[in-house]
């Protein structure tokens, strides 16, 4: 089977774009996608569409990491002038915020609250191996739910204030919204950035909650350079990441990849503990999504395991085919709709007070006006 047929059989019906960009959708490229990927460019590209998808998918930072290894003459000067120019402001933001995120925790520290990260740069540096590979535009922050409604004038002492949006709401709206969402963003300056501050790793509406007791205990320290992080164990983190691209309907190709960098980053991963721990969270058949979409789109390697959970349930494959035939073109038609969430979410909440659960806390959430900048990273 050569590499094109196989990047076909794994997308259904891509673009030439959308398959070159999943074969440079990975931090290292095997003969096979670096073959694919010079069949494509010889085939033609349309270099509006591919660059508008790179930037739409959050992928930059690989594309241009491999594009620079790539010579072939079909691609055109101004694609390689506009990746170095994008990735000169990413590098810029990048290292800013690893600086902001050390001042926010010794602040947080000084004044007994702990704290976590995830996501952001911590993610990008376990599963990526560097700060400079993942596309990153927020930092997200856990901290214990009793701390949550003091955090704004911890944080105003280092020039933190609410985010507009929440702050021009009721007193009333802004605790149902911390509530439901289980966060609350605050901005600093020109709002270069949100600094989202979670009281759990998801909403009120799902069922897999961690909050920040169990995240800081399953935790492992991460060095990066000057400084250090805590970051949750990769049995721990996969899940978080299957329900994070989960929530956000898989609308782009950096989900998937943070689960595939992910599960190549920790070859020894403990995947029995995660399928039983997500069968008893209620979380199951949204891991295997995650799972399957890395694998067919992105080759992630999985143990017999995996695959055996898998095969025997087809419900969980028809759900993966459905986003598979969207995932190509979603760089056109644009965000799911949401009658089209609702339906995606309610083929994992698998009991019918699960579903209620989920319909009456997203519809509540759909009545009050959200940030839509506040999106977690």
């Amino acid at each position: 089977m050569t590499a094109k047929r196989k990047h076909v059989q794994l997308i259904n019906s891509p673009t030439n774009e959308f398959g070159l960009l999943t074969c440079l959708s990975r931090t290292i490229l095997r003969d096979s996608d670096e073959e694919f990927a010079r069949s494509l460019l010889r085939e033609g590209i349309n270099w509006d569409v591919f660059l508008g998808s790179v930037q739409y998918h959050n992928l930059l930072p690989l594309v241009d990491r491999h594009f620079s290894h790539i010579e072939e003459p079909s691609i055109p000067t101004y694609v390689y002038e506009f990746l170095q120019h994008r990735m000169r402001t990413l590098s810029f933001k990048s290292q800013f915020l690893v600086a902001e995120l050390s001042r926010v925790f010794s602040h947080l520290t000084a004044h007994g609250i702990q704290a976590i990260s995830i996501k952001g740069p911590v993610l990008a540096y376990a599963a990526y191996g560097s700060l400079g590979l993942r596309q990153y535009g927020d930092l997200d922050v856990v901290v214990p739910t009793r701390h949550i409604h003091r955090i704004g004038e911890v944080l105003s002492e280092i020039g933190y204030e609410l985010h507009p949006e929440l702050a021009s709401s009721s007193q009333w709206v802004r605790r149902w919204r911390i509530l439901i969402g289980s966060q609350v963003s605050y901005v600093r300056g020109r709002q270069f950035f949100n600094l989202d501050i979670h009281t759990h790793v998801m909403p009120l509406h799902f069922r897999f909650r961690p909050d920040a007791a169990e995240l800081i205990q399953r935790s492992t320290t991460l060095d990066l350079g000057a400084e250090a992080f805590s970051f949750p164990e990769p049995e721990l983190m996969l899940q978080i990441l299957c329900f994070h691209g989960h929530k956000n309907r898989w609308e782009t190709l950096k989900y998937v990849c943070d689960v595939a960098e992910l599960v190549r980053s920790f070859p020894n991963l403990d995947f029995g503990s995660v399928i039983d721990e997500a069968k008893s969270r209620g979380g199951y058949e949204i891991l295997l999504i995650g799972l399957s979409l890395a694998n067919r789109v992105l080759d992630a390697p999985f143990p017999e395991l995996v695959h055996s959970n898998l095969r025997v349930h087809k419900a969980v494959q028809v759900t993966v085919n459905s986003i598979l035939e969207r995932l190509p073109h979603q760089y056109i038609l644009g965000t799911v709709g949401f009658k089209d969430r609702i339906r995606l979410q309610f083929s994992t909440h698998g009991s019918i007070r699960a579903k209620a659960r989920y319909a009456s806390v997203a519809g509540l959430r759909r009545t009050m006006v959200w940030n839509k900048d506040a999106v977690a990273n």
